[in-house]
Parts: C-alpha cells; structure tokens; sequence
C-alpha cells in the first residue's frame, strides 16, 4: 500500500507545479511576439506594408463605355453599337495633379492660349465614340471624343480629353444633374455652323480649349468658366454668334479667360436674362474682345452684374458694352490690353 503523502509535501508538489505551467505560459508568449516580429519585418503580416503605413482602399466599379464605334456609359444603351469596359473612378472636384503645374490661381496675369488650355502636352488619348454618362461620379480621362458626351448623373468629371462634335451640344449636362466638372479638356465643333460647346447649369470648366463652334458655353445657374481659351468661333449666314452666353440665372462667374471674337459678330460675351434675372454675375480678370459689341447686357439684367479688372481688345465693332437704360453692369478697373490704360464703355 502506498505511502500517503504528508502535507508539506503535497504543498510542495502544488507549488513546483504552478512554477512550471507559468514557465511554459512565458515561453510561449516568447515565441508568439519572436514570430509576429518576423512577420513584419518580411511584410508578409497582415496589411500591405510592414512600416505601419495607413492606407484606404477605394473599391472600383466597371461600367460599359463606348467604343470607337458608338455606344453608352451606365444604363442607357445604344442600338447597334460595340461596347467595352473601362474602369470608373470616383469624381475629383479639384484639379488634376497633372494639371497643377499649368494651373493659375483666378486673376492672374497669364493669359491662356492653345498652349496652356485644353489636354496637357504629352497626354496619350484613347480614341472613344460618344458618350451618354449614367452613372454617379464617373470620371472621362485621356478619351479623343470622335463624338458628343450627355451627362445624365451628378458629379461626373471630364479631363484631358478632346472632343469633336458637330451636333448641338458637345457637352450637355441635364437640368435634374449637378457637380459637372469639366478640365483640362478640348472642345472642336468641327466647323459645323451649329452647337453650344456646354450647357446648361450646375458645371465647372477649367482651361478649357473651345473653337470651330457657333457659341461657347452657355451659362445657367450656379456655373463658372475660368481660365480658359475661345476663339475662331464658326460664321454663318444667320448666325449670332457669343463666346459665352447667358439667358438668365444665378451665380454665373466668367474670370480669368481669354475670349476672341473680332469682326462683325454678336459679342465676346451675352447677358439677355431672356428666361430669368441675372443675379450675382461676375466678369472678372478676362481678356475680351470682339463682337459688334463686347459684352451685352439685355433683358432682366439686374444691378448685381460686375464687370471688373478686365482688359479689351479693339476688335469690336460699334463698342465694349450695348445695355439697356437702367440695367446694369457696375465697371470698375477695366483697361485696354494695348495701352493699360482705362477703358470706359461709354467713351
């Protein structure tokens, strides 16, 4: 029979016992943080970098777009036509890193032409058809446009793309749609004698390069043209045409272009408040000229209509500004581009 063990060497027993799980415990936590620090000096641990960077992974969609051929971007289908697919990213409504270094704050004294408008120099284009956008956010980039683009979506962005067009509207956004962005991009109506190059509201368009077209953009609420290049507008029999054009709206800003319009034509620039009263409309920093006058202000034009820190050409043909008695514009630090000095519409 065996010995029954006396109490203080049970308690022994307990205790050399306790010694040796809390042995085993610390040594394998020892291997555990030996391992995870391995896993991270090779990178093969959890996450895309061993250097503790943070990073935030935008998930991408694909849409179909159109091929060369003719087609569509979202739900809107065209007959007959081919389709690719071509990934969509989320809009950016600031410039492109690209573009940043052609970029001019608003009011700066340079002076855009063929060479700092339209696609950057160097940008490889993809030839594409038409486009008719459906889906939020998407992003046209790099595309040579043999054809028009309806934006039927909020916040789409089109950049360093030439389009040519000769039907009515280049760029057509849709009333219900807003946050259009338009950059960097080149607009050709191919000499048709019709067309709009962008309507009608809620846009953005950044040195843009727009010529070959009976009218640039058309200007509804809530719209800025900047720092951008028109000119060799098309002439027809009947025509009328305007480097920018507005038939009412709000909060319109035209600054820092340069538009030519010189001979016997309507005007570098046309407020008509035809459909609403123009309210908050700034013309500003631009070099103008052209037109049987340079700037008309028609219609229901209020007050709130500034005319500021411009410079004219002497291309026009009766004057710098046809207005109605009792509208607008207030003028103020408005030169001639060839002598800087004043220049007053009513002289």
């Amino acid at each position: 029979m065996p010995r029954r063990p006396f109490r203080h060497e049970t308690r022994a027993n307990s205790e050399h016992a306790m010694r040796r799980r809390l042995a085993l415990a610390t040594g394998l936590a020892l291997v555990l943080s030996l391992v995870a620090l391995g896993a991270l000096s090779s990178g093969s641990g959890p996450g895309p970098s061993h250097r503790g960077l943070s990073t935030t992974t935008t998930p991408t969609s694909r849409s179909p777009v159109t091929a060369a051929t003719g087609g569509s971007v979202g739900a809107i289908p065209t007959t007959g036509s081919t389709t690719s697919t071509q990934r969509s990213e989320p809009a950016d409504t600031t410039s492109s890193s690209r573009a940043a270094s052609r970029s001019q704050p608003s009011g700066s004294k340079r002076v855009p032409d063929a060479h700092n408008s339209g696609v950057p120099k160097g940008t490889r284009l993809t030839p594409a058809g038409s486009f008719v956008v459906t889906s939020p956010g998407f992003v046209i980039d790099a595309k040579d446009v043999s054809g028009c683009i309806e934006v039927r979506a909020s916040r789409v962005v089109i950049r360093r793309t030439r389009i040519r067009c000769n039907s009515w509207y280049p760029i057509r956004q849709y009333p219900q749609y807003q946050g259009l962005l338009v950059e960097d991009t080149e607009i050709d109506g191919l000499n048709s004698g019709i067309g709009v190059a962008i309507g009608f509201a809620n846009y953005t368009v950044r040195r843009a390069h727009i010529h070959r077209i009976a009218d640039g953009p058309r200007m509804g609420s809530n719209t800025v043209v900047e720092e951008s290049y028109i000119h060799d507008l098309t002439l027809c029999k009947g025509c009328h045409n305007d480097g920018i054009q507005s038939t009412g709206g709000r909060n319109i800003f035209i600054r820092g272009n340069n538009i030519q319009h010189p001979g016997r034509q309507t005007s570098a620039i046309m407020l008509s408040g035809v459909f609403e009263p123009l309210t908050r409309v700034q013309i500003e920093g631009n070099l103008l000229n052209g037109g049987n006058y340079t700037i008309y202000v028609r219609g229901r034009a209020s007050t709130d209509v500034i005319v500021r820190g411009n410079r004219f050409g002497r291309g026009y043909v009766h004057g710098l500004l046809s207005k109605e008695p009792g509208a607008g514009p207030i003028w103020a630090g408005n030169l001639w581009s060839d002598t800087r000095k004043m220049a007053r519409h009513d002289a």
